[in-house]
């Protein structure tokens, strides 16, 4: 299934219901990877990612909650908003991304009222362009 070639407007609610603490910038960097979306491989490394962020900045208890928080919520029968590639429709999909769709992703992500290095960082490793 290919997504449509418009991402919507990237969007974040920080740490979904969690505290932001002092890892709030952790959350949205891990929006941002589930804004884009991609393979089933990518949505579990970027839950790693998150995980090892905050431990970084709060320690393991508070990583290990997160994380656990978030992979729990991959079975919830309820689903957020913001799952994974929410950005490309309601649809979760979990495929990898064409060179299209990841040109369209970073024009769109220019476009967010984000740090500058923020983006250029994401764009650079995350997209690889």
């Amino acid at each position: 299934m290919a997504f449509a070639q418009e991402i919507r407007p990237f969007e974040s609610d920080g740490c979904t219901l969690f505290l932001d603490g002092n890892w709030g910038h952790c959350c949205l960097e891990h929006d941002l990877r589930y804004w884009l979306g991609g393979d089933i491989t990518e949505q579990k490394a970027s839950d790693v990612k998150l995980k090892n962020c905050v431990e970084k900045a709060a320690g393991p208890v508070a990583g290990n909650l997160i994380y656990g928080a978030v992979r729990v919520g991959h079975y919830s029968p309820v689903k957020h908003r913001y799952k994974w590639s929410w950005g490309w429709g309601e649809q979760e999909s979990f495929k990898p991304l064409s060179l299209e769709e990841k040109k369209a992703a970073a024009k769109k992500l220019r476009e967010a009222n984000l740090d500058a290095s923020l983006k250029d960082r994401f764009i650079k490793e995350e997209l690889g362009l």
